[in-house]
């Protein structure tokens, strides 16, 4: 798995992209999207029980308790304590608040902020790859409401976010852990990767990348088509030429081998 990047290093290439090749983009972007998502809840759901966090955190004591490996707690705790303030959550982990979680996945697209920028206009437009997205536990307010309660946009319960926090550390624990289940998806072209989220105070979150190129048009047509729209977001395009040039790994090994 690779290790955190930069913010610049997971943001798509740009390219000059018309008007009329925008149109026929789009929809199929979105298609390609949809089914990858589909095919990526599907085999996280396969792989669900090497993921469980029993594997990790071992199983309860008597009392109850989570019986923690040492290194694992004090990897965990780190990584906890150094966000608890942002995130206006308890110092002191409880290991106990993590709860009952059993093992089971949301998927999110990844977003961004980009700032398009032409010489009479600059917006920011919120963007969301087709082909990358977070993985998360579920919790009981969704990502964008988390996202606007700690960015200060929106007032609500800290409970929710905390939740949250802890959640995201255990599943970064859990996937760090299981290097065959990482393998194993890299093997379907699904990779996974620990990216900084700007909009959690750079909290490391689990997400998986499709082994496809995405790219975002250049900015004045971002612009053009995000004010016919209304809306200020945009979804970056996927490389069509790219899915017609894939390859099988496996069958270019073994006709390396047989010659």
């Amino acid at each position: 798995m690779r290790p955190f990047l930069a913010i610049n290093e997971f943001m798509e290439t740009e390219r000059p992209v018309s008007f009329e090749e925008l149109i026929d983009l789009r929809p199929r972007t979105n298609e390609v999207a949809s089914v990858l998502q589909a095919q990526l809840v599907q085999h996280l759901e396969t792989v669900r029980p090497l993921l469980d966090p029993a594997r990790v955190l071992g199983k309860g004591s008597a009392t109850g308790r989570i019986s923690w490996m040492e290194k694992s707690l004090a990897e965990f705790r780190g990584l906890y304590e150094k966000f608890a303030r942002l995130f206006r959550a308890p110092l002191e982990l409880d290991p106990d608040s993590v709860g009952e979680i059993g093992g089971k996945f949301e998927v999110h697209p990844w977003t961004y902020i980009h700032e398009a920028r032409t010489e009479r206009e600059t917006r920011k437009i919120t963007m969301t790859s087709p082909t990358r997205w977070i993985v998360s536990y579920p919790n009981e307010m969704g990502l964008d409401r988390i996202k606007a309660i700690v960015s200060g946009a929106e007032s609500g319960d800290t409970a929710p976010q905390n939740q949250f926090l802890l959640h995201a550390l255990l599943l970064r624990l859990v996937v760090e852990k299981s290097p065959r289940v990482v393998e194993l998806l890299k093997a379907l072209r699904f990779g996974f990767e620990i990216l900084p989220c700007p909009e959690l105070h750079g909290l490391p979150l689990v997400t998986v990348r499709f082994d496809l190129p995405s790219f975002r048009p250049n900015d004045s047509l971002i612009l053009k088509a995000t004010s016919l729209s209304g809306v200020s977001a945009f979804i970056e395009l996927v490389d069509i030429e790219a899915v017609r040039a894939m390859k099988d790994p496996t069958m270019e090994q073994l006709a390396k081998i047989v010659g």
